[in-house]
Parts: structure tokens; sequence; C-alpha cells
């Protein structure tokens, strides 16, 4: 099964974000378990359980930073997928130091077609084909 994360601080936008990530899974036919995160110190916490497949990140949020938490993934040696989903512009080259996959501007929506965010993990994680 598919561990995807979505983590941010607005409660609406994390809401919509799953909910945009539930939707690309069953559009896909991928079993997805898609958890929220109200911050990226609550993620970090979760790691322990081990990391997700796909992250979801906002950027700039109360604590440590989306950005901040896509560095601790890659120093841990983790495979996590980092999209970038944020309002923030400014950091869209920060993104390449975490090898992230996508940087989508907010606010998240499919546009009547599906949602981009994971797509460009497929061929970079291997392990979860549908």
């Amino acid at each position: 099964m598919l561990q995807i994360a979505v983590c941010d601080d607005e409660r609406a936008a994390a809401d919509l974000i799953a909910g945009l990530a539930r939707d690309w899974a069953r559009g896909r036919g991928v079993e997805a378990r898609v958890d929220t995160f109200a911050s990226a110190d609550a993620l970090i916490f979760s790691l322990d359980d081990g990391a997700p497949d796909v992250a979801l990140l906002d950027i700039e949020m109360p604590g440590a930073s989306g950005m901040e938490l896509a560095r601790l993934l890659r120093e841990r040696g983790e495979r996590t997928q980092v999209v970038f989903v944020t309002g923030i512009i400014d950091h869209v080259f920060d993104g390449y130091d975490v090898d992230a996959v996508s940087y989508l501007l907010k606010p998240a929506t499919s546009r009547g077609r599906s949602f981009p965010g994971p797509d460009g993990a497929w061929p970079r994680h291997g392990s979860w084909r549908p």
C-alpha cells in the first residue's frame, strides 16, 4: 500500500490536498493510505513508525518548515518522494537541494484534470505500481 503524507498547517488546505491525493490514487488503481499532519514536527514524530512513500508538503509552517522536513528525510536516507504544495514561489529552486519531485503552487486543484501531485514519483520510487 502506498503511504502518502500531507503536511500543511492550514486545515482546509490539508483536507483539500488529501482529498486530491485520494482521488489521484483511486484514479490509478493504487491502494493508498493518506495521512494528514498539521505541522512538520508532527510528521517528524511519526517517522518512528516508518517514512511515507510520498510527502506532499507545505513549506512555511510554524515550527520546522516543510523544507527542513525534506532535508531531514534526506539526511535519514529516506526514499520518500517529496512534492512541495505551497503558495510561496520563492523556494522553488531550494527544492532541487532535497531532490523534490515537483513544486505545485496553491491553491491545489485538479482543474478538470487529474491531480499531478505524485505523478513524477512513479519512475523514481519504483515499488508501488498499480
